[in-house]
């Protein structure tokens, strides 16, 4: 990751879960907050009945990977916290793609143009019936 480094200190952490804005969708949860640094810093958890290790294990990699793709059209100087939520079926790379994307733009974490418009990227494909 370019411009993102981990978010490893638990008190940085529960400020932004008690002071940053949050969205939730079906899969995930994400907190940001502003942190006053010229890059991002990233944490990735799950809730705790999200199932055996290698499934907590998978989604966080997944989150991660995801949010690595999309990391060059947000802003920077962000503390933000993905959180997977418990759900069944697990969630696949697809989904966390169209669910952290839209996340994302609901927390207005994506740069903008010129006009004012985000800039959401569209090159990945999309399941169809996605949120996005």
């Amino acid at each position: 990751m370019i411009n993102t480094v981990s978010l490893k200190r638990g008190s940085d952490i529960v400020r932004t879960f008690r002071h940053g804005k949050y969205k939730a969708g079906r899969y995930l949860t994400v907190y940001a907050r502003p942190n006053r640094l010229p890059y991002n810093r990233l944490a990735v958890s799950q809730v705790k009945h999200f199932g055996n290790s290698v499934e907590r294990n998978r989604a966080k990699r997944l989150s991660r990977e995801n949010y690595s793709h999309l990391e060059k059209w947000l802003i920077t100087g962000m503390d933000i916290v993905i959180v997977a939520r418990a759900c069944n079926p697990k969630p696949d790379y697809y989904m966390i793609n169209s669910e952290l994307k839209y996340l994302l733009s609901r927390l207005e974490l994506f740069t903008k143009d010129s006009t004012g418009e985000s800039i959401i990227p569209s090159d990945d494909p999309v399941l169809p019936g996605a949120s996005v």
